[in-house]
């Protein structure tokens, strides 16, 4: 990163991925052998934000394309002669050349149908029981009484100790947390602040239960790793055993590590991307036989179009959208849609990252809003749209990725 950067001012430089998928980027209908390539566009997209001066380039040849010297040759006249207009993702064919554009779609706003979905389905959902993904929840258990599996790495809620029932503040709650945990003891900071982050998840954890079942759903909670192969297989296990097959999937669980591609360690890198992708994978085989209706993966605008210090982040989630557009091969009479959201007024967004947004004029979406458009999204009828673009600086309407062609590569 460093050596590229300097070498902007001596000349030039360039990064380049180039992923062997379909050549479209995967918006078609080719079997994928190897779709978490689509991580490399995810990781140059961010490159190209935080590295002004180098000229960035993801390119997708199509992997049943074998005339190795011409795709060679098409890269490398684009890297060496740049041009302004040239986006940064490129699909290669070998007639044409292709980039994505987004097309903005209406929402829904009829009366929600059945969603494909029966009562007391069984629904499984990874980070489910707290932020976005449990407010999606229970705007579905409104819509139908299903069954959630909320699956986190929390331990099992516990019911609240008395002294804390009252309190809503945080620096009240850390003064009680002083008084009625360290009473023979001087606690350090982060002490006080791990003991009030465990117990603000336990309530919100108890908060979603509380929820889901007074819309008239049901909802049990599993503390597990979805990154725990053999434990998470045990749990989908006996979730088959006691509530029936698993009808439908929703992938929620990620998290944050924000650093400049720079500063980014690889411990960093690996915990956030394998929360994402290995996450999924995990919980893709362990329903292979499944009966599903629906996969619904929560995915990031960041994987759309990039974003600085979210490298890893943006990688994670265009794997998730390219596994989402192989699974719609493989997965006949499953609906599949993989949601890239712009940033909620809520869940990962903190504070100081909410002014951040608001200093660059990007509205956030509100919890009522954006799982408006979720069940919208699944509620619209023909719409073969797998990768969704809702929110961010585009305008509050679900949008999808379309082809265009751009000039034909040189020979």
């Amino acid at each position: 990163g460093p050596s590229l950067q300097r070498a902007t001012g001596e000349g030039g430089a360039f990064l380049a991925t180039l992923e062997l998928l379909d050549g479209h980027h995967v918006i078609g209908t080719v079997p994928l052998s190897h779709p978490r390539q689509g991580a490399l566009a995810g990781l140059c997209k961010t490159a190209a934000l935080e590295w002004k001066g180098v000229t960035c380039r993801a390119f997708d040849a199509a992997a049943d394309w074998k005339d190795n010297p011409r795709i060679a040759k098409i890269v490398v006249d684009a890297l060496l002669h740049p041009s302004t207009s040239t986006p940064v993702e490129i699909g290669l064919q070998p007639s044409q050349a292709y980039q994505l554009k987004l097309e903005s779609t209406e929402e829904s706003a009829k009366e929600i149908r059945r969603l494909d979905l029966e009562d007391n389905d069984v629904v499984v959902v990874s980070g489910g029981a707290r932020g976005v993904t449990a407010a999606a929840v229970i705007e579905l258990a409104r819509t139908r009484p299903l069954t959630f599996i909320l699956l986190g790495r929390s331990p099992q809620p516990l019911d609240e100790p008395p002294w804390l029932h009252d309190l809503n503040d945080a620096a009240a709650i850390k003064q009680a947390i002083i008084t009625n945990e360290f009473r023979h003891e001087t606690p350090t900071p982060q002490a006080v602040e791990a003991l009030y982050k465990r117990l603000m998840h336990n309530r919100e954890i108890n908060a979603t239960l509380a929820a889901v079942t007074a819309a008239g759903a049901t909802a049990r909670y599993y503390a597990v790793d979805i990154c725990d192969a053999p434990k998470l297989e045990a749990v989908i296990k006996d979730v088959r055993l006691v509530h029936g097959p698993v009808k439908a999937l929703f992938h929620g669980a990620g998290v944050l590590q924000d650093r400049l591609i720079v500063d980014k360690t690889p411990e960093q890198f690996r915990l956030v991307f394998n929360t994402k992708v290995k996450g999924l994978q995990n919980l893709l085989q362990s329903t292979v036989d499944a009966p599903l209706r629906w996969i619904v993966l929560f995915s990031s605008v960041a994987a759309r179009f990039g974003n600085i210090g979210q490298a890893d982040y943006a990688a994670a989630n265009e794997a998730l959208n390219k596994l989402a557009q192989s699974e719609a091969i493989k997965r006949n009479g499953c609906r599949i849609k993989s949601i890239n959201w712009g940033p909620w007024d809520g869940g990962m967004v903190s504070p100081a990252l909410k002014k951040a947004f608001e200093h660059r004029g990007i509205p956030l979406i509100s919890v009522k809003s954006g799982t408006r458009a979720l069940i919208a999204e699944m509620d619209a009828a023909s719409d073969d749209a797998i990768e969704i673009v809702i929110g961010s600086e585009l305008p509050p309407s679900a949008t999808s990725d379309r082809l265009e062609s751009l000039p034909p590569p040189a020979v």
